[in-house]
């Protein structure tokens, strides 16, 4: 910040209480969002994780009735139920409701919420988001190291070093463009790379959350193609003006 030379305009902007608590809460639906996601990809949930990253749009739309009153059209509400209908196979096919995905979806979709009231600029907000977060991980990290509960960071190889601070510069990537406007592991790497089963019916589950935010995209595009196909002919036309009155006039 202070090399950008905007340490004095950001301390301005971050003076009232209700900015600070505003982004308190947006750090704490991020931190549980990382935390559910790095204890199921450590648990073998990659395929399950990938799964609350495909509903979390439909979950934003949910929002978008539920807080902001918005209206949707038959198309729109065919994509949720598609995306409903694919939730229900998939916990068919794990035998258990899929808790996980659906936990990473609705913690990123409340961190959307308070991002899309709050007044910072992306920069600022991730500043001060990264400056309310950073005294609990140090404590997290001395509190780790100080009883031996099983510590990685300093204690395993180079590369693996490398890797998780990598890790960390790599994550803000993402949320630097969604507070300004992605992110979460393949389904390809659960099931190629670490073998993760995919049945059939898993497979069913996450192909109507798929084809329901296919809908939602597509009637999202055709929807401002011809708003804006109005808004040309409305700019097009002109009241026609009547000639010979106005060489009479003159």
């Amino acid at each position: 910040m202070r090399s950008f030379g905007q340490r004095p305009d950001f301390i301005k902007a971050i003076s009232s209480w209700r900015v600070v608590r505003t982004y308190a809460m947006s750090s704490a639906f991020v931190t549980g969002n990382w935390m559910i996601c790095i204890w199921a990809i450590n648990a073998g949930y990659i395929v399950e994780t990938s799964l609350g990253s495909f509903i979390n749009p439909l979950i934003y739309v949910v929002f978008g009735l539920w807080v902001f009153k918005e209206k949707l059209n038959k198309w729109q509400w065919v994509a949720i139920a598609l995306a409903a209908i694919g939730l229900v196979i998939t916990a068919i096919g794990y035998g258990k409701f899929p808790w996980i995905a659906l936990a990473v979806a609705m913690t990123f979709a409340l961190y959307g919420l308070v991002k899309k009231q709050a007044p910072l600029s992306s920069f600022y907000g991730l500043t001060l988001e990264t400056t309310l977060l950073t005294p609990f991980a140090l404590a997290y990290l001395i509190v780790v190291e100080a009883y031996n509960l099983n510590p990685a960071f300093g204690h395993v190889s180079t590369t693996s070093n490398l890797l998780i601070v990598g890790g960390g510069l790599i994550t803000i990537v993402p949320l630097f463009f969604f507070s300004a406007g992605a992110k979460e592991p393949s389904i390809l790497v659960g099931v190629c790379i670490y073998h993760e089963p995919l049945s059939e019916m898993k497979l069913g589950g996450f192909v109507c959350v798929w084809v329901g935010l296919v809908v939602y995209t597509v009637e999202g595009f055709v929807h401002e193609k011809a708003e804006a196909a109005e808004f040309d002919e409305g700019s097009i036309e002109s009241p026609e003006v009547d000639s010979s009155n106005s060489f009479h006039k003159a």
